[in-house]
């Protein structure tokens, strides 16, 4: 895509850039942001029960949202139910609150009702409004964590599942505050569970801010068994661990192992600026200071795949690359036309004007 497309293509789709970076807020490692959790469809509910059946009938248990009257004779023709529902494992009915249709989240042991009542009483962190401050909404997540992390791997599936939904779609330095309360030994044993599947991301990061020499030792074997391998299903989660761990000294290791080696695979590049990008928007154990040196000197390093890094240094106002960006886009660099789009728009909003202006005259 020529730079001059490029202006084009972003006059039409700035809005969604500006709503892309401003909604990164949860852990790219865990949770792609087009996933809609068993939390939020609840959230999204303006009604929802725990009912089970009698007689055909659904017979409501536990409202758990929703003041509005509630017809079971109506709400059974409605949604019928598909088959006989004890009390002891009531079905979570929820309606929507915009086209008012009902759908199930599935079935709960019935011990976890006064978890659910909590659980739809909180208010979720999106819902405190664009003035609310970061500290603020950072306390927001750290106490839904708080009540969601006593159904991890609690023994009922539709429970552990709403928990891990919220786990999942955190902000990473929720995660690690969450992390630091944790017992090492009880994240290995659940990573160790083969059947988790996608829940492993989560619990490694976990571990990275629970662990101690043991976790280190832990994660070096399976980083070593990952570059004997190629399999880098975890890999973005076990750097990110490891860099929580060990702290700022440990990039060095990173880009001379990752970033900056020629050996390394696009899916092995991937996850190492996954892991910093998740470090970089906590702010923590690195300083995103770091992360964006990182970056820079990959941008320079893999000019090709400089587009890479371009949307989080936006999303932080790290203009301090602008000047490398357009060089880059200058000499054709960035042959991505998905990553050239990234570094336009880095660009245009970036406070370098002459730099904004380099890049101008060169669509002219």
């Amino acid at each position: 895509m020529p730079a001059r497309s490029a202006f084009h293509v972003l006059a039409h789709a700035g809005a969604a850039l500006l709503l892309s970076a401003g909604s990164a807020v949860a852990c790219a490692i865990c949770l792609s942001a087009v996933q809609i959790t068993p939390g939020q469809r609840l959230e999204s509910a303006d009604l929802a029960v725990l009912a089970a059946t009698k007689d055909g009938q659904w017979r409501v248990l536990v409202r758990l949202k929703g003041s509005d009257p509630l017809d079971a004779v109506a709400l059974s023709a409605e949604f019928p139910p598909a088959g006989a529902i004890s009390e002891d494992h009531p079905e979570l009915l929820m309606r929507e609150g915009l086209g008012h249709r009902w759908s199930s989240m599935g079935r709960f042991d019935l011990a976890q009702a006064d978890w659910l009542l909590a659980f739809a009483r909180s208010r979720p962190p999106e819902a405190l409004g664009p003035f609310s401050t970061a500290a603020y909404r950072m306390t927001a997540w750290r106490e839904r964590l708080a009540l969601v992390a006593t159904r991890l791997e609690c023994g009922d599936p539709r429970a552990e599942d709403l928990a891990h939904g919220e786990l999942a779609r955190a902000p990473y330095a929720a995660m690690r505050s969450l992390g630091k309360s944790l017992e090492a030994s009880a994240l290995q044993e659940w990573i160790g569970n083969e059947d988790i599947g996608s829940r492993r991301a989560a619990y490694i990061l976990l571990l990275g801010a629970a662990g101690d020499d043991t976790t280190t030792v832990w994660i070096d074997e399976r980083l070593e068994t990952s570059g004997r391998t190629g399999d880098t299903t975890d890999l973005a989660a076990l750097i990110a661990a490891d860099l929580e761990l060990r702290g700022p000294a440990r990039l060095g290791w990173l880009e001379e192992r990752y970033l900056l080696n020629a050996a390394s695979s696009v899916a092995e590049i991937e996850a190492a600026l996954k892991a910093l990008s998740v470090h970089g928007n906590a702010d923590a154990a690195i300083p995103r200071a770091r992360v964006v040196k990182a970056y820079r000197r990959f941008a320079l390093d893999r000019p090709a795949m400089a587009g890479f890094v371009a949307a989080d240094l936006e999303r932080w106002k790290e203009w301090g690359a602008t000047a490398e960006f357009v060089a880059l886009l200058k000499a054709g660099a960035i042959t991505d036309p998905a990553g050239e789009l990234a570094a336009t728009s880095y660009i245009r909003n970036s406070p370098d004007k002459q730099a904004i202006s380099r890049l101008e005259l060169l669509n002219d």
